[in-house]
């Protein structure tokens, strides 16, 4: 009998697992374009800094956010990108890299609708270097968005984010009091973020 009793719980686990994994559990992977509108403080300091000239600057970078979305809507997920490049040559050389992650957490309002609104928020850092770069700290990350074509194989995404992490940049030295001292500058190389993307 207990054999008989475990084999029936059995078959019934094995078709609530076979259950939940044919439901609406499902990766999505996300790439495109996003304005980087927290960049240009980046572009200024250098400007500022060694007379550089940015007037063939454009603010938009590639981004890939894939995420998990359970059958309820809830969503996981991880962001790559925007990521930034600043190189500044003649005389006075100098580069910067920026590399942001996020970890995140989100809602979709209508799983298993063709267009559905949706909110995320995490946190997000900046994996920055270069010969100016003192320090990176992580920041609040958050974004609300809309996704089109939800049941076809191509979908496409619209989203506007704000990204608050910090890079502190080195300042520049004075001479004070016999001593000379460091100042820093901190940036917001994120902030506003609007990207529009292919769902695969």
């Amino acid at each position: 009998m207990n054999v008989v009793r475990r084999m029936g719980m059995s078959i019934v686990a094995g078709v609530l697992m076979a259950g939940m994994s044919e439901a609406a559990d499902t990766w999505k992977f996300p790439v495109g374009l996003s304005y980087i509108n927290g960049f240009s403080d980046v572009v200024s300091y250098y400007e500022d800094r060694y007379g550089a000239d940015a007037s063939g600057y454009v603010p938009i970078g590639i981004s890939f956010t894939p995420y998990y979305q359970f059958d309820h809507g809830s969503r996981l997920g991880v962001d790559v990108g925007p990521a930034g490049v600043v190189i500044v040559t003649g005389g006075a050389d100098s580069t910067y890299w920026d590399v942001p992650l996020a970890l995140t957490y989100g809602f979709t309002f209508l799983p298993k609708a063709s267009v559905s609104p949706y909110a995320r928020g995490g946190i997000k850092y900046h994996v920055a270097g270069g010969d100016d770069v003192q320090d990176s700290k992580p920041g609040p990350f958050g974004a609300v968005g809309v996704e089109f074509m939800r049941q076809k194989r191509i979908g496409v995404q619209f989203e506007v984010g704000y990204d608050a992490a910090e890079v502190t940049l080195e300042g520049g030295r004075s001479y004070y009091g016999g001593r000379y001292s460091s100042s820093e500058e901190t940036v917001t190389p994120g902030g506003l973020l609007v990207s529009v993307r292919a769902v695969f």
